[in-house]
């Protein structure tokens, strides 16, 4: 007999026990349950499905984690049927979710949640109704007869909804005596999916439409410009020919019954991109710095092992160029990619520079999405129907069977970490999933992490440097300082080797001041002497002055002005 290990998705409030004591294998963190697989599914169970068993009283959802031929416990349920035929996890999403459950001290389940869409998963709930044989005695309390009263009004009822509807906290109380008495049944339910595929009927052209058939139908003006329609557009849903034909119901049906059309329903995708127009972009010729950081990561795709790059580039150095190039030479051996950004409102502009080189390949995941267009698009990942993935935190769980690079841009952002049970930084999570699957993972950032670069410095991380803020090409440079009426100033833009277009322009020298030592040599002022110089001399060449505070409100210290001693 096969036996299968699964995840079920239902709280626990308790530690199960044998005889013996503890039940073996048990975590807090990770329970999981064996249950046997009947002959009728026998072959058809496999890891990653979800699945209905047997819970208590209860019939609960479930995911498949592993198949073996021994169980850790003598007696065994069945599983009742499979949910879904088709896996909704995959291998590697299995073990990474192990990893978060003891990494981050989270039920294993919650973990296993993560990788699915929202709606997907269902939690079984307690329904009560009256027995239709029974009937009430004279003895009952006050709040027995409230609850009876009202399950004879309302029907099967949800049982953790009573209390509230009742206004009644002692409700579950009551309730489980009149099911002693046999006044009220109780059953399991499983909560239906809170998303399921959009399906739309579609009108198509069962004739070929000319001039004859179009003056046939002269009195009937609606009937021949939905036909016209349809003619330009190769069929078209029923919604999009009541907008634009300004056709009804009863043309359609009228069109149906002279056989010139067909009515099909079919399944549409709702994606946040469709409609979306990309001006396709050549990738420009890369500088000396980007060139060498795009060669050791290129190279490194061929690796049969998991590596992390640290990309450390100013501010306009190119890095997101880096990963395209990168992307580019990834998608040519088959493989496909996730692309982070920390924030929603940076995933446009990602999109836009990403869908300029890759049209049709890329597809965005985050919260903002609405349910249906987060479920279509992860099952269109699951297919094999996309090839990048653009998103924030929840996009590195994306099920992208074929993963060959993940990309992790401003990896220092907090933003990468889930502030909710269960919790997690989508770094880490990146990193440790690249090691299963064996891709590249590329950190890039201004600003490294302290931990990143740490690790980077040692040799743990490949360190990547781009020093030069690239500010554009010449051509292009000239033409906004002649559109805009620039004058030349001190910060010009310089020229990079002979044989590039493209033109830098020099860091601002960063001087640190200790106040300290302003107090001591008499400077009891707010401003530094060095700051005060540099102000004079800004404004002496009829330039202006920016000064950043780095808090508002009060001093959160006193400092000594003899010593510079902090309270």
């Amino acid at each position: 007999m096969t036996y299968a290990e699964i995840a079920v998705n239902a709280p626990l409030r308790g530690r199960p026990k044998t005889e013996e004591g503890l039940a073996p294998g048990y975590s807090h963190l990770a329970p999981t349950f064996h249950y046997s697989i009947p002959s009728h599914l026998e072959g058809l169970v496999a890891p990653g499905q979800l699945v209905r068993v047997p819970f208590g009283p209860r019939t609960m959802q479930g995911i498949v984690l592993a198949l073996s031929d021994t169980s850790p416990v003598e007696e065994t349920r069945d599983i009742e049927e499979i949910a879904v035929p088709q896996p909704v996890l995959l291998p590697f999403q299995i073990e990474l979710a192990r990893w978060i459950s003891q990494e981050y001290l989270s039920p294993l389940i919650d973990a296993l949640l993560l990788m699915l869409p929202p709606g997907l998963g269902r939690r079984a709930r307690m329904m009560i109704s009256l027995s239709p044989d029974a009937t009430p005695p004279s003895d009952l309390t006050k709040e027995e007869k409230a609850i009876l009263d009202y399950l004879a009004r309302e029907g099967e009822t949800r049982l953790d909804l009573l209390p509230q509807r009742l206004k009644m906290p002692e409700a579950k109380e009551a309730v489980e005596g009149l099911i002693g008495r046999g006044l009220i049944l109780k059953r399991s339910h499983l909560e239906p999916p809170r998303v399921r595929p959009k399906r739309e009927r579609v009108a198509w052209l069962k004739v070929e439409v000319d001039e004859k058939l179009l003056a046939s139908l002269k009195r009937a003006p609606k009937q021949r410009a939905t036909l016209e329609y349809l003619a330009q557009n190769d069929g078209a849903s029923v919604s999009e020919i009541y907008s634009q034909a300004g056709a009804s119901s009863s043309v359609l049906k009228a069109l149906v019954e002279k056989g010139l059309i067909e009515l099909v329903e079919e399944e549409v995708w709702r994606d946040p991109l469709a409609g979306r127009a990309f001006v396709l972009a050549r990738p420009p010729k890369l500088t000396p710095p980007q060139e060498a950081a795009y060669k050791a990561i290129s190279e490194s795709l061929d690796s049969p092992t998991s590596q992390v790059f640290l990309l450390h580039g100013v501010t306009g150095s190119g890095k997101t160029e880096i990963y395209l190039q990168a992307l580019e030479d990834l998608l040519a051996k088959g493989e496909q990619a996730i692309c982070l950004v920390p924030e929603i409102a940076l995933t446009p502009q990602t999109i836009r520079r990403f869908g300029a080189r890759f049209p049709g390949r890329i597809a965005v995941l985050h919260s903002k999405l609405s349910l249906g267009e987060r479920y279509d698009t992860w099952r269109r990942i699951r297919d094999g129907q996309i090839d990048i993935v653009i998103g924030s935190r929840s996009a590195v769980f994306a099920p992208l069977p074929h993963l060959g690079l993940i990309v992790i841009d401003e990896e220092h952002e907090w933003s990468y970490k889930q502030e909710k049970t269960p919790r997690y930084h989508a770094r880490d999570v990146a990193i440790k999933l690249a090691e299963l699957t064996g891709a590249i993972v590329v950190l890039g950032s201004a600003t490294p992490d302290v931990g990143t670069y740490y690790r980077a410095e040692r040799g743990v991380y490949h360190l990547l440097t781009l020093p030069q803020r690239i500010m554009g090409h010449r051509k292009g440079l000239e033409e906004q300082k002649a559109r805009y009426a620039i004058p030349d100033t001190r910060y010009a833009v310089r020229e990079l080797e002979e044989g590039y277009e493209a033109q830098y322009m020099e860091l601002p020298p960063v001087q640190v001041v200790d106040l300290r030592q302003e107090l001591r040599a008499g400077n009891r002022g707010i401003f530094s002497r060095a700051l005060q110089k540099a102000m004079r001399e800004v404004l002496a060449a009829g330039e202006q002055v920016i000064l950043f505070l780095n808090r508002r409100g009060a001093a959160t210290f006193v400092m000594c002005r003899d010593c510079g001693y902090v309270i």
